[in-house]
């Protein structure tokens, strides 16, 4: 039995609450820290064998809450998508400044979104997917991670159509466990 652990990095300072982060690399709060620390002795009991980390800091310092013993890995195909010229911009202000185009190629055809001065989603799903499929044979494996890239690995483990990627959304601080 192949068991992943995946978690989204702790919550963000207010500042950050709302808005498109991607790329763009706050800190966790003092709240996100502390909610990483509660989530520690649960994730050790699963005795991962190897953790890998984006390397965006709000999920460095989560894996240092959560794992601070651990030897990490970091990758950078775990990044959260890079939201370009939406960065740091709330939905309202997206809706904004988006074409029409944009936000109907968003909210309908996610596969086919280019984010303005950003990543391709395409290109960002085919990185997610070429990491996954490098792992070894060697379970149980943590991530810690970004809401974009656990919905990728989420949807494709339920079989979950594009349109409803955001069923696999799990907040900031939260640990699923999956068995495959």
């Amino acid at each position: 039995m192949k068991k992943l652990i995946l978690i989204r990095h702790g919550e963000v300072p207010l500042a950050w609450q709302r808005r498109y982060i991607g790329s763009t690399n706050p800190p966790l709060s003092e709240e996100g820290r502390a909610g990483c620390r509660k989530l520690r002795e649960q994730f050790l009991a699963h005795n991962p064998v190897k953790i890998w980390c984006s390397p965006l800091l709000r999920a460095v310092q989560s894996a240092e809450e959560i794992c601070p013993e651990q030897e990490i890995g970091f990758d950078h195909r775990l990044r959260e998508i890079d939201f370009g010229d939406w960065e740091n911009l709330s939905y309202q202000e997206i809706c904004e400044v988006a074409t029409p185009s944009q936000i109907s190629t968003w909210a309908e055809n996610i596969d086919e979104m280019v984010f303005p001065g950003g990543s391709s989603v395409r290109e960002f799903n085919c990185a997610v997917d070429e990491f996954m499929d490098e792992l070894p044979d060697e379970y149980p494996v943590a991530l810690i991670t970004h809401g974009g890239v656990l919905m990728r690995i989420i949807s494709k483990i339920k079989n979950l159509p594009p349109e409803r990627r955001f069923e696999a959304l799990l907040p900031r601080g939260v640990m699923k466990v999956f068995e495959l």
